[in-house]
This record gives structure tokens, C-alpha cells and sequence, in this order.
């Protein structure tokens, strides 16, 4: 192996914002090692669908759309999903009340949640934390960033990649 192809793979990563895992001499890109997931998306605006469902369904993810708060709560109610990515501001019931009942009601799953806004504030990032929400992206999505937040969440789970991460426990994960 050679020391300066995985420092120029590391380095790469680094510029990309991921995460990579580090296991016998290579390099392990997070999306190697991520399983691709069944996602809700609730979402109330058409053009913002349509991205979304574009991003994540070219990365190999399964999605089921929302338009509104009501509507993904029945679907967390009547279907099994791996995640969740909620837009905060929906009609009926808001993306904040959506992630409240998910945490707090048993009829509902404990997956995690990507909370989505075009409100970069502190404050808002704040109230989605308090509200149960595993992680927060900001619109308009950067697609790159927005698929490793999802592969941060997303299970672990094919014999591959738990051998990968196995492996990693005896090698050096590298968080960039």
C-alpha cells in the first residue's frame, strides 16, 4: 500500500466534508458501508419533492412522499421506515409536531430524523433539537452533504459492512 494514495483518499474525503473509515490499508467511504433505506418525506412543496426524491433515489434509498403533517403521520403509523427527513414548516401539522409525536407516542416507531428548512437561524436549528430531531439541513440542499447526513443515520446492517466497521475497531476511524 502506499502511504500517499491514502492520504490523497483521506484528504479527498476531508474537502467533501465525509467520513471515512480507515480498515486494513484502505479506505472506506461512509456511503460504502451505509445501507440504503426506506425514507419518509414529508414535504408540502411540489419543486422540493421532486429534489429530494431525485437525491435520494439516485443514491439507491427507497422513498414514500408526505404533503403534510397528517398524512406522515398515518404513514409512520401503517408502514415501517428506516428514517425520516421532515420538512419544519407544513400545513395541518407542522414538521416540528410531526418529530414531537414521533419521540413521544408508542404507536410510532423510533427512527431517527433529518429535520429540513430554508431557516438557517441558531434559533431554529435549536427548536429542532429540542423537538427530538437527530440532524438538521438547511434548503437549498447541497446533495453531497445531504446524502452523508442520511448515511451517518442510516443502519448498518449487510454483512459487508459490518465487516467493515468490525475491522475498523482493530484499524483507525477517521472522522473529517
Amino acid at each position: 500500500w502506499d502511504d500517499q494514495l491514502i492520504r490523497h483518499a483521506i484528504l479527498r474525503e476531508m474537502n467533501r466534508g465525509g467520513q471515512v473509515y480507515f480498515v486494513h490499508n484502505r479506505v472506506h467511504d461512509i456511503h460504502e458501508i451505509a445501507e440504503k433505506v426506506r425514507i419518509l418525506v414529508p414535504e408540502d412543496n411540489k419543486i422540493n419533492q421532486l429534489v429530494i426524491n431525485q437525491i435520494l433515489t439516485r443514491a439507491g434509498h427507497r422513498i414514500t412522499l408526505a404533503e403534510d403533517g397528517e398524512q406522515a403521520l398515518a404513514a409512520l403509523t401503517e408502514s415501517e421506515f428506516d428514517m425520516a427527513v421532515i420538512d419544519v414548516n407544513m400545513p395541518r401539522v407542522s414538521g416540528l409536531d410531526v418529530v414531537k409525536m414521533c419521540r413521544f407516542r408508542s404507536d410510532t416507531p423510533s427512527i431517527p430524523i433529518i429535520m429540513m428548512t430554508a431557516d438557517a437561524t441558531a434559533e431554529t436549528r435549536r427548536v429542532c433539537e429540542e423537538a427530538g430531531a437527530d440532524m438538521y439541513v438547511t434548503k437549498p440542499l447541497d446533495a453531497r452533504k445531504f446524502l452523508d447526513s442520511v448515511a451517518k443515520l442510516a443502519p448498518v446492517s449487510s454483512p459487508e459492512s459490518e465487516r467493515i466497521i468490525k475491522e475498523s475497531w482493530g484499524g483507525e476511524r477517521v472522522n473529517v
